[in-house]
């Protein structure tokens, strides 16, 4: 029974939002998640793709060439492409109350009586071996208790007071602005190609074929399917390629704990610099699929494009915030606009016919079915009329 395309978007939503892969998962784990999305997305990819182009230059180009290429998410149409959401009135909420003057007591208290689970938050946040280093290392402190606690409150409370000046917003304003602000190093250096599963869509063939003068192209991507791979090296999430539909949702992805757990780490981190209990300690990053659940996630109002994105192991991008050659790939079939100029025209008839490439007149949906345009069919067909090209 096939699929339809909300119910197809609706599966790879589930499986990228409900899976999580942290340095503490079991390498048996990580290969089992990353083989169900991997067979998920080789038995649910469309045999055939489409890519709608004007007749820039740059696209005849990649035609010629057999070339596909990527836009930074910030050249994209949507504005806000590869901004989540964050609940900014939670993360002020949580972090004050975690770091007000009754929190701060609270957390030396109980560090006093050895409870650590104050620090629970922190703690999850760093990996098994420096969690153990934090917790010797915070043991060695209490035996010279007093000292100890009156200078970690003093740090705690200093730097609450730092922070509590300005408003959370400003001092969220560098990481945000840094990592997923609309000019952003994430945005500059992901590079994506987009494709739909249909090649007669007018909203398309308007919106990116400057209003059919430009061409559609056709790709089967079943050997492209067949050898996509993806792994986890040295903590890492790795792949040569990966092709996944696009999630339409009402809200942009939620990363308002992501970033409230930095802000945590950031604070304490920076309370207990010179207290020695830092030493050692690196970041723990804490879903490696975070930034496939940020690409795939798209505002609802686009979702009649349907689409599907390409996109390649981010350590492959050479160019910051410029177009890259992610694949090569030769298209099967080029559908023509019904406004291409008679130049244009010729010039990729001519390199479809160098490079046997199938080619044809769109034939939109509301022609097909007006009853002029078959009456015209007929006419043709009758009389031996030819498209002219």
């Amino acid at each position: 029974m096939n699929k339809t395309d909300e119910k197809l978007r609706e599966e790879f939503r589930y499986l990228i939002e409900n899976y999580k892969i942290t340095d503490e998962t079991p390498e048996e784990d990580i290969v089992k998640i990353l083989e169900i999305i991997l067979n998920w997305l080789k038995e649910n990819t469309p045999k055939k793709l489409y890519r709608y182009r004007n007749c820039a230059d740059y696209n005849i180009s990649g035609l010629r060439n057999g070339e596909i290429w990527g836009s930074p998410l910030l050249d994209f149409n949507d504005l806000q492409e590869g901004i989540p959401y964050f609940n900014i009135d939670k993360i002020e909420k949580d972090f004050n109350d975690t770091f007000s003057e009754s929190g701060i007591e609270k957390i030396v208290n109980n560090i006093e009586k050895s409870k650590l689970n104050i620090l629970n938050r922190y703690l999850k946040m760093l990996s098994r071996s420096n969690r153990r280093n934090f917790q010797n290392s915070l043991r060695k402190k209490l035996k010279k208790k007093k000292n100890f606690l009156i200078e970690l409150k003093t740090n705690l409370s200093l730097k609450r007071k730092e922070i509590i000046m300005k408003p959370i917003e400003y001092v969220l304003r560098e990481l945000l602005i840094k990592k997923f602000g609309e000019n952003s190093n994430y945005r500059r250096k992901i590079k994506t190609s987009c494709f739909t599963n249909e090649y007669d869509s007018e909203t398309m063939w308007g919106h990116y074929t400057d209003n059919y003068r430009g061409f559609v192209l056709e790709y089967d991507f079943s050997e492209v399917i067949r050898n996509q791979i993806i792994e986890f090296k040295n903590k890492k999430l790795e792949f040569n390629y990966l092709i996944a539909p696009v999630i339409y949702t009402d809200r942009k992805f939620d990363m308002t704990e992501v970033l409230l757990q930095e802000l945590v780490f950031n604070m304490l981190n920076s309370s207990l610099y010179n207290l020695e209990i830092k030493k050692g300690l690196t970041y723990f990053d804490i879903d490696k699929l975070l930034d496939m659940k940020v690409i795939f996630n798209k505002s609802n109002k686009w979702n009649d494009e349907k689409e599907w994105r390409l996109i390649i192991n981010s350590k492959n991008y050479q160019k910051d915030g410029q177009p890259e050659l992610l694949l090569k790939c030769k298209p099967t079939k080029v559908y023509l606009g019904i406004r291409m100029t008679e130049e244009n025209k010729k010039e990729i008839i001519q390199i479809c016919k160098e490079n046997n490439i199938e080619y044809e007149n769109i034939r939109m949906k509301n022609l097909r079915d007006n009853h002029i345009f078959k009456n015209y069919q007929d006419f043709k067909n009758k009389f031996g009329v030819k498209d002219n090209i």
